[in-house]
């Protein structure tokens, strides 16, 4: 069914309302102020969409909580939205995440770390394993070429990261353009690049030479000249072919050799909101909601690091510099 432009205009204004709720930088830098683990939960509770988060039994398990309540809440979806993928799109990477457990743990021979995954049950993950017919969704070909490549190579352990990665970023660009968006297709693409981007630096920075890269990521829809490039520069050089991947907002400087993936994740989340921030000027249609689920899922991002930050007793400073900026400022 093709759905029109109109057929998200009540959805739309229900989003134009609850991006109002959505905290801002100010507000993340309240919560780091507060005095203990308790006192952050119950702010966080405030918040609408973890209103009804149970409070956790142990500290340890307050940021998976803080997890498990977006992506329940996120699963249920917008009120009226007529396409539930702008939602599953912003899954994605929930799921994939829990897939990549799950398979570490086959591989293992293991279990799974014993936390119960937010989004799949885990006779779920177990019929997709085995590829019974019960087995359910569009990760059921996702998982039997994953198994199939598992059981095909010698150096799984060191591979799996790299097929998963090609898997997810395929679902999320396959499932951006089903949404019929020239808007969310191209921010899509973009996202897309960038996470592929941060998966070579990720690889090349903790020792990993180019050719499971090109020969095991970089393929079809990734096989692109720069991130090749990317993968094959000297690590002390890769600041130079970063900086035509991407620009980050209000002129951060990039610097790979500095070691810091986590700082160059951050800035290009911070990219991605930028560009993200106009799907608020179009009134109706499936962008606003697309994009106010970025902004969730930007929220959930910054909250489960306060929480971790409060469980561990770590730097909050240091935290503070971590934060993504708000979608909405």
């Amino acid at each position: 069914m093709t759905l029109r432009t109109a057929d998200w205009t009540f959805t739309s204004g229900v989003t134009a309302v609850a991006e109002t709720r959505l905290l801002t930088n100010d507000e993340y830098l309240d919560l780091l102020r507060l005095p203990t683990l308790q006192a952050l939960l119950q702010r966080i509770k405030q918040v609408e969409t973890y209103s009804a988060m149970p409070v956790p039994d142990s500290p340890d398990e307050a940021t998976r909580a803080v997890e498990h309540e977006f992506v329940r809440n996120a699963g249920v979806c917008i009120a009226g939205a007529p396409d539930r993928s702008v939602c599953e799109v912003m899954l994605t990477r929930y799921r994939f995440a829990e897939l990549r457990s799950f398979l570490r743990a086959k591989l293992s021979g293991g279990e799974d770390g014993g936390e119960p995954p937010a989004f799949f049950a885990p006779e779920e993950l177990d019929a997709l394993w085995d590829d019974r017919v019960d087995a359910r969704g569009d990760l059921a070909p996702v998982v039997r070429r994953l198994r199939r490549a598992l059981e095909d190579a010698e150096d799984a352990e060191r591979l799996l990261d790299l097929w998963v990665d090609r898997e997810e970023l395929t679902h999320v660009l396959e499932g951006a353009r089903a949404i019929g968006s020239e808007f969310i297709t191209t921010w899509a693409e973009t996202c897309v690049r960038l996470l592929a981007a941060l998966t070579v630096i990720r690889a090349r920075l903790s020792g990993e030479h180019a050719e499971p890269l090109t020969d095991h990521f970089l393929l079809g829809t990734f096989e692109d000249e720069t991130l090749l490039e990317l993968a094959r520069e000297d690590r002390d050089r890769m600041d130079n072919v970063l900086a035509r991947i991407f620009t980050p907002v209000e002129g951060e400087i990039v610097d790979v050799t500095r070691r810091e993936v986590g700082s160059i994740a951050r800035m290009m989340d911070d990219r991605l909101t930028s560009d993200m921030a106009a799907a608020r000027m179009i009134p109706f249609g499936p962008e606003r909601p697309f994009g106010y689920l970025w902004g969730l899922h930007i929220e959930n991002l910054n909250l489960r690091m306060i929480t971790e930050t409060f469980v561990v007793e770590g730097d909050r400073d240091e935290t503070r510099t971590r934060l993504r900026r708000s979608y909405v400022g």
